[in-house]
């Protein structure tokens, strides 16, 4: 995890009529992280309301912000304009896994022959719900899936 923002007071922003982006806050020194919208997450805190898993919003050449919901206002009792101690950690994925291992975990499974015969399209769908799972652990499990729906054909 990176950390973005350790301690430090930041303003809770308010602009009428911006939906979910009402209320905000908005991350110092952080133009320079790359990402589309819902690959940035972070966690920490906001006046020792501990947030999980919030999206950091893209915004290009300029510093990301998070929006700041009615349930966190409530909690912190702060509204637009008050300045609020806020502690962010940007959340890292886990290294994605590539065809060679994937081939290499149906190897040791005693599949390989099974799993040469599935076509491209079919191995570059399971690489793609393999990589989509949120841990390295679920990773593992969904790989463990498709090992499972091989043996049984």
């Amino acid at each position: 995890m990176r950390t973005l923002v350790k301690n430090e007071d930041l303003k809770l922003r308010y602009k009428k009529g911006n939906g979910a982006w009402t209320y905000h806050i908005v991350i110092p020194d952080t133009a320079d992280i790359e990402g589309k919208w819902g690959d940035l997450k972070v966690s920490g805190t906001i006046d020792n309301c501990e947030i999980n898993e919030l999206n950091l919003a893209p915004r290009k050449d300029d510093d990301k912000n998070i929006s700041v919901n009615k349930e966190i206002r409530e909690t912190i009792g702060k509204t637009g304009g008050d300045m609020v101690r806020v502690t962010l950690f940007l959340q890292t994925k886990d290294r994605l896994i590539d065809e060679s291992e994937l081939r290499e975990s149906f190897e040791v499974a005693g599949l390989i022959k099974e799993f040469e015969d599935l076509t491209t399209s079919e191995v570059k769908n399971m690489l793609k719900e393999v990589n989509a799972q949120t841990s390295e652990q679920k990773r593992v499990d969904k790989i463990n899936e498709f090992i499972s729906k091989l043996e049984k054909k």
